[in-house]
């Protein structure tokens, strides 16, 4: 995924790249897109590495932020907890996380 797809901050929802082969890892630049309210979607891809602490700036997020059936590793970040609107559908499932869920989560 190309770190410039962070630079299309206007972007509100729906931005879905799902069930491909993208493999690498998530650009930290993509938490730039914070006016995003649902419909961010990473789906059954090969992604790699660490979910990016920055993430969490996509504060607008209501629904439907899933980046699951990938190949992620690591802790979840304790900034993902700032997505406070978090209403529906937040799915990392089917990843290879560790670690506790963080305690930001939910408040």
């Amino acid at each position: 995924i190309p770190s410039q797809m962070g630079m299309m901050t206007s972007m509100g929802s729906y931005f879905i790249i799902s069930t491909n082969s993208l493999s690498g890892s998530i650009p930290s630049q993509l938490g730039m897109l914070s006016l995003m309210s649902s419909n961010f979607n990473l789906y059954s891809n090969s992604l790699s590495g660490s979910i990016p602490s920055q993430m969490g700036m996509m504060t607008s997020m209501g629904s439907y932020f899933i980046i699951s059936t990938n190949s992620l590793s690591g802790s979840i970040p304790s900034q993902l907890g700032m997505l406070s609107l978090m209403s529906s559908n937040f799915n990392l499932y089917s990843n290879s996380l560790s670690g506790s869920i963080p305690s930001q989560m939910g408040m």
